[in-house]
């Protein structure tokens, strides 16, 4: 029972945790956007 609720746990924080790095990746995206510079440089 320990041991699947830490599994439910740990699943449950994954989702967390990659969607605080993809709006921080894309907040810096759009911030060099607005800087003028071509989609090429950021991708």
């Amino acid at each position: 029972m320990n041991k699947s609720l830490r599994y439910i746990a740990f699943l449950a924080i994954i989702p967390l945790f990659t969607a605080g790095l993809t709006t921080d990746y894309f907040t810096d995206a759009e911030a060099i956007k607005s800087q003028g510079t071509g989609t090429s440089v950021w991708f």
